[in-house]
C-alpha cells in the first residue's frame, strides 16, 4: 500500500478525464463528456497515442454500460458521429442535410484527424474484444458497423480524396489494423463482421449522396480486402473475404456487364449466375472507369470495371508475400472467369 502511495501523481491534461466521464453510468456526464469531445473540433483535435487511447477505453466502457436497445442504438450513432464532428462536419436536425463548421483549421488537417479518431475506435475494439461477454457481443457488432459507415460518409463528403482514401486504406490493412488477420492480436471476428457489412455500408454511405457526377474509387477501397485474400494464412479467413466481399461485388459487376453482351452471349453468362436481383446500385451508378485502349467494350464501364478488377487481384496474388495456398484458389477463380470469357 504504501508503495502505491508513494508513486507521484500523473499530471492530469484536458482530454484524459474525458475517457472516465464517459465511462461514467450517468447519462448527464457522457452527454457532457461528449459536448467537450465535439467541442474540441472547434480547433482541431490533436491527441497523443497515449491519451486517444484512454479517450477510447472511457467510451468503450460508455457503451458498454448501456443496456436497452434503444438507448444503445441512440448512443452508437452519437459516438460514430464524433467523427463526422470532428472533420468539422454537422447533421441538420433531419439528418439529410449536411452543413460544415467554420474552423481555422484546415479541412484536411480536419479530416485526417477524424481518422486517427476513427483509427483509435478500431484498436480499443481490438484491444478490449476478449472482455466482452456473448451478451455484449451483438452491440458491439452494431457500433462497428456504424463507424465503418462514419468512415465511408467522412471520404464521400470529401470527395474521395486521395489522402484520405489511403489513410483510411492504411487503417484498415496496416499491421495493427482489422484486417490484419495474421496478427494474433487482431481477433478473427472483428475481421469477419467488417468482411460482412463493408460492402453494405459503402452503399449505404453513398444513398444520400447528391452529386451524380462524383466518382468512387471502388478499386482502391476494395483493396484492402484483395490484399486479405491474398495473405492471411487462415483458409476461414480467406472463404470469408472472397464470399461477403470479393465475389459478390465481382458477380454484380459480371452481370451489369452481361447486360449489354449480344443476346447469345448473354444467355451463357446468365445461365451460369443465379438470377438475383440488382445490388449496389449506388455503388456501381457512381463508377467511373477509363477504358484502356486493349479493352474492346470502351462503351462498357461495366465490363471495363469487372476486368481492371481481376488485374488487381492478380497482381495482389502474385505478391512476395502471398500465402501460397491462397494464391492458387485466386489464380483458379481468374481462370473459370476467363473460360466464361468475361475477364
Amino acid at each position: 500500500m504504501g508503495k502505491r502511495r508513494s508513486q507521484p501523481t500523473e499530471p492530469v491534461e484536458p482530454e484524459i478525464p474525458l475517457g472516465k466521464y464517459l465511462a461514467s453510468t450517468d447519462r448527464a456526464i457522457r452527454s457532457l463528456a461528449a459536448f467537450v469531445l465535439k467541442s474540441a473540433e472547434q480547433t482541431g483535435l490533436s491527441l497523443e497515442r497515449s491519451e486517444l487511447s484512454k479517450l477510447w477505453k472511457g467510451i468503450f466502457y460508455c457503451f458498454w454500460m448501456s443496456d436497452k436497445p434503444l438507448v444503445q442504438q441512440q448512443l452508437a450513432k452519437e459516438l460514430s458521429d464524433l467523427v463526422l464532428m470532428i472533420a468539422g462536419i454537422k447533421e441538420d436536425a433531419t439528418g439529410e442535410r449536411l452543413e460544415r463548421v467554420p474552423s481555422k483549421v484546415d479541412e484536411t488537417a480536419r479530416a485526417l484527424a477524424a481518422l486517427d479518431f476513427f483509427q483509435g475506435f478500431w484498436l480499443t475494439m481490438q484491444t478490449e474484444w476478449h472482455g466482452v461477454d456473448k451478451f455484449r457481443i451483438d452491440k458491439y457488432y452494431m457500433l462497428m458497423r456504424r463507424f465503418l459507415y462514419a468512415g465511408h460518409r467522412l471520404l464521400v463528403l470529401h470527395a474521395y480524396s486521395d489522402d484520405l482514401v489511403r489513410r483510411f486504406n492504411e487503417i484498415l490493412r496496416g499491421t495493427e489494423g482489422p484486417l490484419s488477420s495474421n496478427n494474433v492480436r487482431v481477433p478473427d471476428s472483428i475481421t469477419y463482421h467488417l468482411c460482412d457489412i463493408y460492402l453494405d455500408e459503402l452503399e449505404h454511405s453513398l444513398s444520400s449522396l447528391v452529386d451524380t457526377d462524383a466518382t468512387v474509387p471502388i478499386l482502391e477501397l476494395l483493396t484492402p480486402f484483395m490484399e486479405l485474400a491474398a495473405t492471411s494464412q487462415s483458409k476461414r479467413m480467406y472463404d470469408r473475404v472472397t464470399n461477403h466481399v470479393l465475389m459478390p461485388f465481382l458477380n454484380e459487376c459480371e452481370k451489369r456487364a452481361n447486360q449489354t453482351l449480344p443476346d447469345r452471349k448473354r444467355r451463357k453468362v446468365a445461365s451460369e449466375a443465379e438470377d438475383d436481383a440488382s445490388r449496389y446500385d449506388h455503388i456501381f451508378s457512381h463508377v467511373q472507369i477509363e477504358p484502356t485502349e486493349d479493352e474492346e467494350d470502351e462503351d462498357n464501364t461495366m465490363t471495363s470495371l469487372y476486368k481492371r478488377a481481376w488485374q488487381c487481384i492478380v497482381a495482389k496474388a502474385s505478391g512476395s508475400d502471398t500465402y501460397a495456398p491462397s494464391r492458387r484458389k485466386l489464380y483458379d477463380l481468374w481462370k473459370a472467369a476467363q473460360e466464361r470469357d468475361v475477364a
